[in-house]
């Protein structure tokens, strides 16, 4: 394992979700504290292969395709499988997913497929001697709990919409892209 930061990048008809962006600048934020790299994941269809240069300018150093017709629309098999081979290649200490609608349910179903945890719903994600502590509302927001993964590794963290600032895209930078082919076939 690496301190590498694993982003899973949610897009809809080849646009970049907003939240994938701030789940995106809180990953660079931690990646750049412990002297990791934020890889970027992009799945879908035909065309998506453009946004692995908006991915680059929002603070990704690698980004992982995967841009199949199969994978045109969103099923959390498939997505949840082809992660979760991307993730064990990549070998990435945290995997960020953004809670969207979509992105609540990939993100335990990737936990799962790696056998690891799920932390859901962060507001605030900070390493605190060297543990990444999540913070998160618990009793319909009244509290905030602070948690810990301390025994597994991947971590898989959702991060609630709203709760990371947008960074600033930097025009120019670049990176490095892997390409990935689906796992499993369109009828499974």
């Amino acid at each position: 394992m690496t301190h590498d930061i694993f982003v899973y990048v949610e897009q809809f008809e080849n646009q970049v979700v907003g939240a994938s962006w701030e789940a995106m600048g809180a990953a660079r934020k931690l990646a750049d504290e412990q002297g990791g790299d934020v890889i970027a994941c992009i799945v879908g269809g035909e065309g998506v292969g453009q946004l692995a240069q908006e991915a680059f300018a929002y603070g990704a150093d690698q980004v992982v395709l995967a841009s199949d017709e199969t994978l045109a629309d969103f099923r959390v098999e498939p997505y949840a499988a082809l992660l979760a081979d991307a993730v064990e290649r990549c070998q990435p200490e945290n995997v960020l997913v953004a809670a969207t609608f979509r992105g609540r349910e990939l993100g335990p179903a990737l936990a799962v497929r790696l056998e690891t945890g799920c932390i859901a719903d962060c507001t605030e994600l900070e390493f605190e001697d060297g543990e990444l502590v999540a913070t998160r509302p618990i009793y319909a927001g009244k509290l905030m709990s602070k948690c810990i993964m301390p025994e597994r590794r991947p971590r898989v963290f959702t991060t609630r919409v709203r709760a990371f600032g947008k960074p600033e895209p930097e025009a120019g930078r670049d990176g490095e892209v892997v390409t990935l082919e689906p796992v499993l076939a369109e009828e499974q």
